[in-house]
């Protein structure tokens, strides 16, 4: 993968990616790639690009910016978790933990990846 395409909402659409998460140095921004602009390489601190069951995630490494995306597939063993976001950026966010074994069997989470988001306030009845 490119990095200079990688930044781009055209890559992150022709990809079928839907929500983009970014740190920069003066904001943080949580939306549709939709509504997004292109990633400033300057200002990026840290970004991922996501929709079910893939990511993208772009950060910082050292003195440059790498890339690594991610796509989930049937055999991967993962649980989800539903994290609650503050006000401004919506209502949750869905954090899926992939799992793997160590040589005795014990299970651990070898990483972790934005994988969905909803911008609605839940009701409660």
């Amino acid at each position: 993968m490119d990095l200079k395409e990688a930044l781009t909402q055209k890559y992150w659409i022709e990809n079928g990616y839907k929500y983009i998460w970014k740190q920069e140095i003066s904001s943080v921004v949580l939306t549709s790639v939709n509504k997004a602009d292109d990633l400033e390489e300057e200002n990026l601190l840290e970004a991922r690009i996501f929709t079910e069951g893939k990511e993208l995630h772009i950060f910082r490494f050292e003195d440059s910016l790498r890339a690594v995306e991610t796509v989930g597939n049937s055999d991967d063993d993962f649980f989800e978790e539903e994290q609650l976001l503050r006000e401004r950026f919506g209502h949750s966010i869905t954090v899926r933990n992939y799992i793997d074994y160590d040589s005795d069997g014990q299970a651990y989470i070898i990483r972790t990846v934005l994988n969905g988001y909803n911008q609605e306030e839940l009701r409660h009845g």
